[in-house]
């Protein structure tokens, strides 16, 4: 609205200071009611998906002493961590820094992560020790019932001492073995968190997790200026249509002119494909409202009717979605009934559609032409970006085996995989055909394995339990592997020799270290998974790079 009648009522250079000191006045006032409302009307955190995720564990951990495992459970595990991660993600806000309540949220994610690994691989690694450890899964799932029914933000020693209890007699020391790490590192982190829960106002607890040094807003941006970059390409196509639309109405100084930048902006959308779905309902949504305002504005001859019923339909048009038509069938009727006082309303009902027609003439134009984005283009993007984030991994896991890294440096790479993640299953969910979605949702199934592995060997490495020694026969072997998995990149995204894209070219794994060898073991497998995916679905993996 400010928009609108700033253009109704332009001012000169000399009322710019003024105004803008207006705006600040009243952005600062805004700013103000909405941070008073928000810590009057704070809601407490209950932790709601945290639990639901608590007791679907303690299921599946009864489901698998039975011989059985709930697949929809799994999922719903897999949807939970997910939207833990975005909880974490926005917690940060502009801090750029993981801190309380984003923590929390990141360590009930790295759980269910670990907890569903842990399930997925179960029959493969524990089935013929079943009967040894469903007594201890049992017993477990009782303790998950009680933690999601009595964790709270004040006292948790109860629920912590249990945990150790059951440490102590199952055996701490018990270091060997697929379950008995998962089940110490499980509680471990398990007592973290109910600790952290009560912890969570003491400065001591909201200590923040340092984001890595290229994330910050500067460096982030800095980085992200290409014009390959969505945003950059979005800003671009913003700015010249705006550009544009503003210089006709300035050149021309025609009556009410300001309804061609006015309906252009509204118009212009990230994705191409959003941008027309908006084009469309604008579209029918102003011829709707001319129909109504050119058959209603006779029976309201009065300047007070024309202030009731455009009232009712500002009030309306705020009530809608924006975008839709029946929104454009509002704003048009309350822009119709205002400009009819001053001009014609058959002249009004014309200039709106013409206006309107050339509003969306130029964004279609510079939306086809100019910087062109679209959801197939982002869609391709966001896979090469996963593929680029299980690379960043193995940098993370050498860096590790050379010193000590900071916590938010890997909380950073898994939450960023599993939002990329998700906005490539929101596409795959949609009906699209020339997408191979079968390869894909294998790509994301043996990827999040891969992610699970890598924490876990991250994890393992920066505690400290390996010796000097073998941390540099380790960081000599990732070496290997980046350089296997580079050549293996060029062949099949870039088709550059065939020589080295062979899943056998990977190099065995030369340390005997308990679950870390298991983890690269695993780890290994899933990248030969990936590639003989990649090898069995070629007009896939064009698509992905090519596009075509």
């Amino acid at each position: 609205m400010a928009f609108v009648f700033l253009q109704l009522a332009p001012v000169g250079w000399d009322g710019i200071l003024p105004l803008l000191g207006v705006m600040l006045y009243s952005l600062t006032v805004l700013s103000g009611a909405l941070a008073l409302y928000s810590l009057l009307h704070r809601r407490p955190q209950d932790y709601r998906a945290a639990r639901k995720g608590m007791d679907l564990l303690a299921c599946q951990f009864r489901l698998i002493t039975k011989g059985s495992q709930d697949e929809h459970m799994q999922k719903e595990i897999l949807d939970i961590q997910s939207s833990l991660h975005k909880l974490a993600y926005d917690g940060r806000q502009l801090a750029f820094e993981m801190q309380g309540e984003s923590k929390l949220h990141y360590m009930f994610a790295l759980l269910f992560q670990r907890s569903a690994y842990f399930i997925s691989n179960y029959e493969e690694e524990c089935g013929k020790h079943r009967e040894e450890y469903d007594g201890i899964l049992c017993r477990l799932a009782d303790y998950l019932d009680k933690v999601q029914n009595s964790f709270n933000k004040e006292d948790n020693e109860t629920l912590i001492q249990e945990a150790s209890n059951l440490l102590n007699e199952v055996g701490e020391n018990q270091t060997d073995g697929f379950f008995y790490i998962f089940f110490r590192n499980f509680l471990h982190l398990l007592v973290l968190i109910l600790d952290g829960a009560a912890r969570n106002e003491k400065p001591s607890f909201r200590k923040s997790w340092k984001l890595p040094k290229d994330f910050y807003i500067f460096q982030k941006h800095r980085q992200k200026m290409r014009l390959d970059a969505f945003e950059v390409r979005f800003a671009l196509r913003l700015s010249i249509v705006i550009m544009v639309s503003f210089l006709i109405s300035q050149l021309t100084n025609i009556n009410h002119a300001y309804w061609i930048p006015l309906n252009a902006f509204l118009m212009i959308q990230p994705m191409y494909e959003d941008s027309a779905y908006r084009v469309k309902n604008r579209l029918i949504g102003t011829f709707l409202g001319c129909i109504l305002v050119f058959f209603t504005v006779s029976y309201f001859s009065g300047i007070v009717w024309h202030f009731i019923f455009a009232t009712l339909m500002v009030t309306l048009m705020y009530c809608t979605t924006p975008g839709t038509r029946i929104q454009a069938v509002f704003s048009t009727s309350f822009a119709l009934f205002m400009a009819s006082i001053t001009m014609n309303g058959a002249t009004a009902v014309e200039l709106r559609i013409a206006y309107l027609i050339l509003a969306v003439f130029i964004v279609l134009l510079v939306n086809r032409f100019l910087f062109p984005t679209s959801l197939k283009g982002q869609f391709r993007g966001n896979v090469r970006e996963l593929f680029r984030i299980q690379n960043s991994y193995l940098s993370i896991l050498d860096i590790s085996t050379q010193r000590v890294i900071d916590y938010g440096v890997t909380s950073e790479a898994l939450t960023h995989f599993y939002l990329v993640a998700d906005q490539v299953k929101q596409y795959l969910a949609k009906p699209v055909e020339e997408v191979n979605v079968d390869f894909y949702r294998k790509m994301l199934d043996i990827m999040w394995k891969m992610s699970a592995e890598a924490e876990q060997m991250i994890f393992i490495v920066q505690s400290g339990e390996i010796d000097e020694p073998k941390r540099v026969i380790l960081h000599q072997y990732i070496k290997q592997l980046q350089i296997t998995f580079r050549n293996i990149q060029r062949v099949y995204w870039h088709g550059q020799g065939k020589s080295l894209s062979s899943a056998e070219e990977i190099p065995d794994f030369p340390l005997d270290e308990a679950y870390l060898t298991h983890l690269m073991m695993k780890y290994v497998e899933n990248a030969k998974r990936l590639i003989q995916l990649e090898d069995a679905n070629p007009d896939a993996v064009r698509y992905c790079v090519h596009g075509k």
